[in-house]
C-alpha cells in the first residue's frame, strides 16, 4: 500500500501518513456539508430532557447482606468450575466421570462428618459450633 505524507495533500493536515486508497476513495462532494433532513428537528424536539419522564432513583443506599455477598460470591466461583467442566470432558476422556463421582462421594462423606461432629458439639452445650470448636474437640487446646 502506498502511503504519502499529509503536507502532499491538499486541505489535509496533521494525519501524518495518510494511505493513498483512501485518498482516492474520498470523493469531492465529502467536503460539502451533508443535507440535514426535514424530520430532524421533531425528532431532536421529542429527545429534549426536558420532555423525558422523571425517574425515581433506588433508595436502597446500605452495601449487600451477609447472605447477598455470600450468594454472589458462590454463585460467581461456581459458574466458573461449570463453565470448565465440557472442556475437562473433552480433554480428559471419559475416565473424569469416575474421578466426578469419587470427588462428590468424598465432599458428601465429609459433609455427613461434620455434621456428626456439630451435633455431638450441640449435645455437649456448645451453642453455635464453629470450626475452631471442632478442632479443640478432636485435638484439644494445644492443637
Amino acid at each position: 500500500m502506498a502511503t504519502v505524507h499529509a503536507e502532499e495533500v491538499a486541505g489535509v493536515s496533521n494525519l501524518g501518513i495518510v494511505p493513498t486508497n483512501v485518498i482516492k476513495a474520498w470523493p469531492e462532494e465529502a467536503s460539502q456539508p451533508a443535507a440535514i433532513p426535514a424530520e430532524l428537528p421533531a425528532v431532536l424536539a421529542e429527545l429534549d430532557p426536558a420532555n423525558a419522564p422523571e425517574v425515581p432513583l433506588p433508595t436502597k443506599t446500605s452495601a449487600l447482606s451477609v447472605p447477598e455477598a455470600t450468594f454472589l460470591a458462590c454463585n460467581f466461583v461456581l459458574n466458573f468450575g461449570l463453565f470448565s467442566v465440557p472442556y475437562a470432558f473433552t480433554q480428559s476422556g471419559y475416565c473424569t466421570v469416575g474421578l466426578v463421582f469419587v470427588a462428590g462421594y468424598l465432599c458428601y462423606f465429609t459433609a455427613r462428618f461434620l455434621g456428626e461432629v456439630f451435633e455431638e458439639l450441640r449435645n455437649s452445650g456448645v451453642v453455635q459450633p464453629c470450626f475452631a470448636d471442632a478442632a479443640i474437640m478432636a485435638g484439644g487446646k494445644n492443637l
